[in-house]
Parts: C-alpha cells; structure tokens; sequence
C-alpha cells in the first residue's frame, strides 16, 4: 500500500506515555524508500482521558440532579406501601380468630404485593444514585419504563396540573439502558411541570413512526430509509419558548430557573443520551402555546431466541445446605423455606462458627448459601476456603449490596448464583433446585 495504517502503542515502560506513527512507501531516483514519522501523542490522549472523566462526572450530576426532583414522589410512594404492610398485617394479627381462612390469604397477599412493589422502588433508588455503573443496554419495554417514572414523579407534580400517558398497542421496543431513558423522561416532565403556572395538563405520548423530520439538535434529517422509530413525546400547556431561547436550551450549563435551582444538565445531557443511543429529538414551541419535546429512538426488530423448557426428574439430594448469614430473621427464614421443601439444612448466623463448620463437614454439605457481608468472616472468604477445598460444592451468594460486588470476580472463585435481596421464595427454591441438581419429592 502507498500508506501504512496509524497505529497507537503504550510505552513499555510507561503506559502513560501514547506514540503515533505513519510510515509510507515514496520512490526517489527509482529506488523505493519507507518514510516513518514518530509522534509523542500522550498529551492528546490523556486529555481526551480527562475529558471522558468529566463528562462521565457531569453525567452522574444529572443523575444526581434528577432523583432530587423525585425524591418526593419515592417517599409518597414509599409511605403508601408502609401504610399497606402495616395496616393488613395488624388486620391479621388483631383479627385472625374472626377471619376466614380466604380473608387471611388475601390479606397476606397484599402484604406480599406491597413488598415487591417496595423492592422496586429500591431498585429503582440503587440504580438512579449508583456512580459509575456499567451501561446495561438491551431491547426494553418503553411502556413500563415510563409508567414506573410517571407513578414515581407523580407526587412530585402539583394537583392542578393533569398528568396523561396514552401508548400505542403492539408498540416497538428499544435498545437503551433503561435508567437512561428513565432520566430522560424524568428531566422532560419536570421541565413541562415547571413550565406551568396554575392549571395546565402534561400529555405523554409514545407510538411507533416512520416519519422523517430534521433534528432540533444537531440538524441531520432522520429516518432516510423509512425504518421504524418509537416516539416519545412529552407536551406541557406551559408558557412555551421563545426561537431565541429554544437555539440554547440544550447547551451545557443553561438554565432559566432562577439561581440555586437548576444545574443547567438537564436538557445537556437528554441530548447526549438519545445521540448516543443514535435518536434524536425535535422541538416544537411558541410562547404562549405551551412546549412539546419528542424523542425518535430506533425500534429494535431483532427477533429475541424462544428457549425450550423440559422438565427432567432430578435425584434426591443428599448433603446439606449450609445457611451463613449474621441477620438471624434472614437466615431463619431462608432454613425454614427450605426445610418446607424437604432439604436438610444447617443454619449459622455467625460466620466464625460456619468457618469451623465447613473444616469438618465440606464432604456432608450439598450447597453453600451466604451472605456478603458479614463481621469478623465474610461470604467472599467463606467461598473461596470451600471452593479451594470442594471444588465441586455449588456455592450461592445472597446479599442486600449488589454494588459491592462484582460479578465476574464471584464466578472467579466459584460462585455459581448470585441473589438480590429481597428475593421471592419461588426465585431462590429454583436456585437451589438448579444448582444441587436434586428434587426433594
């Protein structure tokens, strides 16, 4: 080739330091030559380096900003599920001798239902606050990702101001990190909210579309090949924007709320995450006529793989499970959950106890489940002294501080299963069923 490929490499020495090099073939006086040249790239790389830091950090800020203007809509929330847990659960302490046997089951499933809606909300909480987390992309359901901002946001939105989601049936989904989207939509409602004084009505529109119309952003038209986008619009009765303001709004920094109240990131970073989820948005205001922000995201039409389900019989189990965990309400509950389903399990609630256990009994036991974190030993050290010594013994991590963990690094020392607290009884018998291989029938 008349010229060489650019290729960076790392010091040996010093992986701070970047080179450059471009070499070429040139013919002088009939003989042909190669001609390198040799550039110290490492000041452009490093602030291309800072520059990502602090956009990731400014990022993180706009998270931040955003649960701050939900934070009142997770209380209110939060305090209704209090109120159900508690109110049916005093029903079935104070009047279960009057109740009917149907009564009580009822009751307990609400009791039941509050908590996962709890669970939730929690999730949700860890996700929006937690830095630096690793972008979980994949084809979502627009629909419930929206619901759960708009209920979370509701109590966030004066009552006289109407709040309307309307979906189209059968609508596409997208490929997005779902808290993403979330604080997309979550940065648009509070702004349409702002945007209203007195009564006034937010609509929330989401619908399937091939139209093709030019980004307020960046200008480019979208949708050349007519392919489908899902649409998300968000429309405010508000006082609308003027054609001055509208040519800034998305700049970094700009904010028309008055100072100490706005961060001026919150259209900023909108516009960064639907362009790098390759959408756009178009922006149709005039004022005195309220606002309409939409979002085009391209539907992703990859058709998901049907995994087949065969049940096959499992032989008994043998050995015993092993239950470590220091919260003694915990660790009682997951035993008898599993003795109910016939395992024969060994409870400890401190750590230093179950570390002598296992000395003794690694050829007894059939699972290891443990929490993470515990005083004195913890889940991690537990596992790696039974893998080490019973590479073959399933092991089950369960454990309130998802964030703590890696994942990967679990697997490493031979973590077969990994569970979230609060988790359902279903969800963890199913696991303990996968990973000893054995039925208790």
């Amino acid at each position: 080739p008349e010229q060489m490929n650019w290729t960076f490499f790392p010091n040996a020495e010093n992986d701070d330091q970047f080179f450059e090099i471009m070499a070429r073939y040139i013919d002088i006086e009939d003989e042909t030559h190669i001609i390198a040249t040799l550039r110290d790239r490492s000041d452009e790389r490093r602030a291309e380096q800072d520059r990502l830091a602090i956009q990731r950090q400014l990022q993180q800020a706009g998270r931040m900003e955003a649960i701050g203007q939900v934070a009142g809509g997770i209380a209110h929330d939060f305090n209704n599920i209090l109120a159900s847990i508690i109110g049916y659960a005093e029903l079935v302490m104070n009047a279960r001798t009057r109740l009917e046997s149907e009564q009580i089951d009822q009751y307990l499933d609400e009791v039941v239902t509050a908590g996962h809606r709890a669970k939730d909300l929690i999730s949700q909480m860890l996700n929006f606050t937690r830095a630096n987390r690793a972008e979980e992309v994949s084809a979502i359901d627009v629909t419930q990702t929206i619901s759960d901002v708009s209920r979370m946001l509701r109590a966030a939105i004066p009552s006289t101001i109407e709040l309307h989601t309307e979906y189209q049936a059968e609508l596409a989904a997208v490929k997005i990190d779902p808290v993403q989207l979330q604080q997309v939509i979550i940065n648009l409602l509070i702004n349409a909210r702002d945007a209203i004084t007195g009564n006034g009505r937010i609509d929330v529109n989401v619908s399937n579309t091939a139209e093709s119309r030019i980004c307020s952003v960046c200008g480019e038209p979208m949708n050349l090949n007519g392919e489908e986008l899902v649409q998300i619009s968000v429309r405010d009765t508000g006082h609308g924007i003027s054609k001055e303001l509208q040519a800034q709004i998305f700049d970094m920094y700009f904010t028309t709320r008055a100072p100490g109240t706005g961060t001026g990131l919150g259209l900023w970073m909108v516009n960064n995450l639907v362009h790098e989820h390759f959408g756009h948005i178009v922006l149709d205001s005039e004022l005195g006529s309220g606002t309409e922000f939409s979002i085009f995201l391209p539907a992703q039409t990859e058709a998901q793989p049907i995994e087949a389900n065969f049940s096959v019989p499992k032989p008994r189990l043998e050995g015993r499970i092993v239950v470590v965990d220091d919260e003694a309400s915990v660790a009682n509950f997951i035993a008898e959950v599993l003795r109910d389903q016939g395992y024969p399990t060994v409870v400890f609630t401190d750590s230093g106890q179950a570390m002598e256990y296992l000395k003794n009994n690694l050829e007894h036991m059939s699972l290891l489940l443990t929490d993470g974190q515990m005083p004195f030993i913890t889940g991690v050290e537990l596992a790696t002294y039974a893998k080490e010594h019973a590479p073959d013994l399933p092991v089950m991590f369960i454990t309130a501080h998802s964030q703590t963990y890696d994942q990967t690094a679990l697997k490493r020392i031979g973590v077969e299963h990994y569970l979230q607290k609060p988790f359902s009884i279903d969800e963890m018998v199913s696991a303990v069923s996968s990973l000893t291989g054995a039925s208790v029938d």
